[in-house]
């Protein structure tokens, strides 16, 4: 695939690169009941990128320390949106959108209360 690059202090050029694209249906409940994380000096193609020596990437760390953390299997954790703050200054900040099911989806305020209480845990899979 061809991807083209641009921005103000970039001028326009294109590379050939490998894109994956996970598409994954989420009930809307999933959205409505998320919790969420803010992320300090993290940009989203960091969070996604393999590790530059094989290992998982931050993305996928964060997902199985949540399971870990929730006490539920990693497919009951869906971490489903990653985006640059908007309120972004010169720090770059990176917000993480989860949510967690058994039967019921968990609550926001128990999802951000259990990843405040190991907050240790989870920023460990972002450095």
């Amino acid at each position: 695939m061809q991807v083209i690059e641009e921005a103000p202090m970039i001028p326009r050029h294109s590379v050939d690169a490998t894109v994956n694209v996970t598409v994954k249906d989420i009930p809307e409940e999933a959205v409505d009941r998320s919790g969420s994380v803010r992320m300090v000096g993290l940009t989203a193609e960091e969070f996604i990128q393999p590790d530059a020596t094989g290992g998982p990437s931050k993305h996928e760390l964060f997902h199985s320390r949540l399971a870990l953390i929730l006490n539920v299997s990693m497919e009951n954790v869906d971490v489903f949106t990653v985006l640059h703050s908007p309120h972004n200054s010169n720090t770059s900040l990176l917000d993480v959108r989860f949510s967690a099911h058994g039967s019921p989806f968990w609550k926001p305020e128990k999802l951000n209360a259990a990843v405040s209480v190991s907050k240790n845990v989870v920023s460990s899979s972002s450095g």
